[in-house]
């Protein structure tokens, strides 16, 4: 039994709600709290909490406008005080100094589009003014920069848009509840069934009908084996050392319109998106510069991510896609949807070679959030693994090892000290270097001005990890 005196030495964690002492208190928030990668900010008491956290002053809702938690039994009276604001606001389009009357024309009505949709409460507001319109040019393809894409050259196959909607619909049968969203979030399993349908009968709204009420979608649906007929275009392999390049597995997603996919990257690998029939999609993309993603990982796994952190961003694009074109993403980039025309969108991820530093920067700039966010940190780390170890499998070419060699050391300059006391992202990194041990043996290239033959011996001594 506690005396009150030890008792006044324990504190009850916010987000879990366990009993820590006092003085590890710090360190269970940091690397021991299971609740820790969904907390956020309540701006009502300025603590972290859980997301269904019930404020002091009552019940709290995230207002679908602005994106902020407030009382649940003003929310009308609040929203409706965000519409006016957004009304009244003296934010203007942003007109693009483009030479092409079209691409400005096409970038003015976008542009008005989206500031639209924003005065309406139906688009997240964001800044428009550091965003550029991606126009097709496929004879200038370049692997580092966003580009649209004719279907013809990535499609080895093409399907009716029907057949892929009916793989869709078989797969919900099976489709596990974290592929089933609201709102941009997860649903519970007691809610899979009712959310989609209620993905299906919203999609029959058009945006022009749709209120302001969450959305259901289903996101990351492995279909068929036989629709893996999506691979890279020529300009891109011609550029690319592509791990693998051809039965690339393909996920589909199904959003009515209305739907806003909040600001993320897939894992720093390139990436190609197709929206299927009828649909289409508003794309916004940022190149994924050190300060764009210090600036993103600053927000990583919060609510309404592209209105805190857009106004940080530079050298944006902004697209409206529909079936008629293939976004191609590169890797790292940035970028968010917002779904114009329900329906379906059909997509494949690859790595490269090339993509391999991209990779590294940016896990290493997301490490020091690894405590808020160490699923998704974990995944990208396991991606990047993967690349290095099957560049280095049965690979003896020395300009491979050199250019594998050159992004781990980019990685470890970037390796957060703190990271290393995560006990799970301390089981992947011993994971790792048993195989880059193994990887590296008696392999050729060269590192640090110098070239050697076993170039394992020199990486243990300068450019490795000690985790004891």
């Amino acid at each position: 039994m506690n005396t009150p005196a030890s008792s006044s030495r324990m504190k009850q964690c916010t987000l879990c709600k366990k009993t820590i002492r006092s003085k590890d208190y710090s360190d269970h928030i940091k690397y021991q709290c299971l609740e820790k990668s969904s907390a956020i900010t309540c701006e009502n008491c300025n603590r972290m909490v859980s997301q269904n956290h019930d404020c002091v002053r009552g019940g709290r809702q995230r207002c679908p406008v602005c994106q902020k938690l407030k009382d649940a039994k003003h929310m009308k009276r609040h929203i409706r005080s965000c519409q006016h604001k957004r009304s009244t606001s003296q934010i203007t389009p942003v007109v693009p100094d483009e030479n092409n009357r079209d691409d400005l024309s096409e970038s003015s009505a976008l542009h008005k589009k989206i500031f639209d949709l924003q005065n309406d409460g139906k688009f997240p507001t964001c800044k428009l003014d550091n965003l550029n319109l991606l126009v097709s040019d496929t004879g200038k393809v370049n692997w580092k920069r966003p580009a649209l894409l004719s279907p013809c050259d990535v499609w080895v196959k093409q399907f009716p848009p029907l057949k892929i909607f009916n793989a869709v619909r078989l797969a919900t049968q099976t489709l596990s509840s974290d592929c089933v969203y609201l709102a941009g979030e997860p649903v519970k399993e007691e809610d899979r069934d009712w959310n989609i349908s209620n993905a299906f009968y919203q999609a029959g709204i058009p945006l022009s009908s749709s209120d302001l009420s969450p959305k259901s979608s289903l996101m990351n649906i492995s279909i068929s084996e036989q629709f893996h007929q999506l691979q890279p275009c020529n300009a891109l392999k011609d550029q690319l050392r592509i791990m693998n390049d051809n039965n690339l597995e393909l996920l589909a997603n199904f959003a009515p319109a209305g739907n806003f996919v909040d600001i993320h990257i897939d894992q720093n690998r390139h990436g190609l998106s197709q929206s299927i029939g009828h649909s289409e999609r508003i794309w916004l993309l940022y190149p994924p510069t050190d300060d764009n993603l210090e600036a993103f990982a600053q927000f990583s796994g919060e609510f309404g991510r592209l209105t805190k952190v857009s106004s940080k961003l530079t050298d944006g694009y902004v697209a409206c896609v529909d079936s008629s074109s293939v976004i191609y993403i590169p890797p790292g980039w940035l970028h968010a949807t917002f779904t114009t025309i329900s329906g379906s969108l059909v997509g494949v991820n690859f790595v490269s070679l090339e993509s391999l530093e991209i990779m590294a920067r940016s896990v290493g700039i997301h490490l020091p959030y690894l405590y808020r966010i160490s699923q998704s940190v974990l995944e990208d780390f396991d991606e990047y693994s993967k690349a290095i170890l099957h560049f280095l499998d049965n690979e003896h070419e020395a300009e491979i090892i050199t250019a594998v060699l050159k992004s781990w050391i980019l990685f470890l300059q970037n390796l957060s000290k703190n990271a290393l006391h995560n006990k799970s992202f301390q089981s992947a990194m011993l994971t790792f270097l048993d195989g880059l041990e193994k990887g590296l043996s008696w392999k050729k290239a060269y590192c640090c001005s110098s070239t050697y033959k076993n170039v394992l011996t020199h990486v243990k001594c300068k450019h490795w990890v000690k985790l004891h």
